[in-house]
């Protein structure tokens, strides 16, 4: 296979990958609620992809995030000269145009009752840090990509993401903080921001692969004990009767 066609092929591979997280997402979001006391087979079997499989679409908006990492840090890498500004321009108009417009749908379609100062704040895609509300809830995982955004372009200033060793540190230490800061959570109630830990580790997981410097059977064990401690985090961080959801 010439470079060229392996080059395409990865890119129709991480296009389907996309394709099966917004079908997992969308399924989540469109299934109407079930029935009081339908308790049919296929009721069972939808509520089930839902809930317990696709976890109310988490599943899928992990995978997006693991894909972000795939692909976000070397486009930066691959702009050459002048990287960090055509970097900035990309992510905009990647993400403005087609976020706006979903808000002029949202608002129209749904006719909330959000203030003139949330929707301003919602126009900058900053309502998190600026204290705002999502006029749609679904926003929230822009605000990870945006934290994401800014980390990556600190990590190429530092040089980190052109080298292998230092992004299997970066990724380490990331899952390591992780984990403890999901142990402080549980254990003595100190709300440090695990979760977005999570996505974190999860994108810059992602990037780490996309490096490519690791045979498959040296990945196999990789992948697992990453996975494995990830397992441990959500475990600690699944309590119910603390926060009112997993």
């Amino acid at each position: 296979m010439s470079e060229l066609q392996n080059k395409k092929q990865r890119v129709q591979s991480i296009d389907l990958l996309r394709g099966i997280a917004a079908l997992m997402v969308v399924y989540c979001h469109i299934l109407p609620p079930t029935a009081l006391g339908d308790e049919s087979l296929l009721s069972l079997v939808l509520n089930l992809l839902r809930n317990e499989i696709f976890q109310r679409g988490q599943l899928g908006v992990a995978l997006f995030f693991i894909i972000s990492g795939y692909v976000v840090p070397f486009s930066l890498v691959e702009t050459g000269e002048g990287g960090i500004g055509k970097f900035v321009i990309s992510r905009f108009m990647r993400l403005y145009p087609a976020y706006w417009a979903s808000m002029i749908a949202g608002v129209w379609l749904i006719k909330t009752n959000a203030d003139s100062a949330t929707i301003f704040a919602n126009l900058t895609m900053m309502q998190r840090f600026l204290g705002f509300e999502n006029i749609l809830g679904v926003y929230w995982t822009l605000s990870v990509e945006l934290i994401f955004y800014t980390l990556v372009a600190i990590v190429f200033l530092a040089g980190i993401i052109q080298i292998p060793r230092r992004m299997g540190w970066l990724c380490l230490g990331l899952i390591g903080t992780t984990l403890v800061f999901a142990a402080a959570r549980r254990f003595f109630d100190i709300p440090l921001p695990a979760g977005s830990m999570i996505f974190m580790s999860l994108m810059f997981g992602g990037a780490w692969l996309r490096l490519g410097v690791y045979r498959n059977k040296d990945l196999w064990w990789i992948v697992s004990i990453f996975l494995a401690v990830l397992m441990a985090i959500c475990w600690l961080l699944y309590y119910p009767d603390k926060y009112g959801s997993p």
